[in-house]
């Protein structure tokens, strides 16, 4: 890796805030343009299931990376290359949390406008960060990432 390079996967901007962002223009539109939200009200509890299991994912994620003491924010270097606990069934876990955590919002709230910003939130997730963190990890350990991703798929 090149001495100019910072060590960091150069992702777009800090992910949770892309998240927070696509929720906030999507409440927003709710708010000034309503679509009709033709799910029954019982889906609400699978709102609840998502934005539990989301939450669920993403801290033991996050609490498997500090375990093996390596920094969880993508704006500094990994330290340690981790394929323990929900890394072991997904390569992009606090990713599919933070995405389940939109969508379980959506559900409850009825949101109608999350669901069109889903596909967008995922884009967004997938090149401006999960790529980019690949390119970073497949530099920094090659070898293991190498055999990583012949395992583990990148989101199931």
């Amino acid at each position: 890796m090149s001495e100019k390079r910072k060590d960091h996967p150069k992702v777009i901007f800090f992910p949770p805030l892309i998240v927070l962002f696509f929720l906030l223009v999507s409440v927003g539109l709710q708010m000034i343009s309503p679509l009709p939200y033709f799910l029954p009200l019982v889906v609400k509890w699978l709102g609840v299931f998502l934005f539990f299991m989301g939450i669920a994912l993403a801290i033991w994620s996050s609490m498997t990376l500090k375990k093996f003491k390596t920094n969880v924010n993508p704006y500094k270097p990994v330290l340690n290359f981790v394929v323990a606990g929900p890394f072991e069934y997904l390569r992009n876990p606090i990713y599919m949390g933070f995405l389940s955590i939109f969508l379980g919002v959506s559900f409850y709230c009825r949101i109608t406008w999350g669901f069109m910003f889903v596909l967008p939130l995922f884009l967004t997730l997938h090149f401006g960060v999960v790529l980019r963190e690949e390119k970073y990890l497949e530099e920094k350990f090659p070898e293991d990432f190498k055999n990583y991703c012949q395992k583990v798929g990148r989101w199931f």
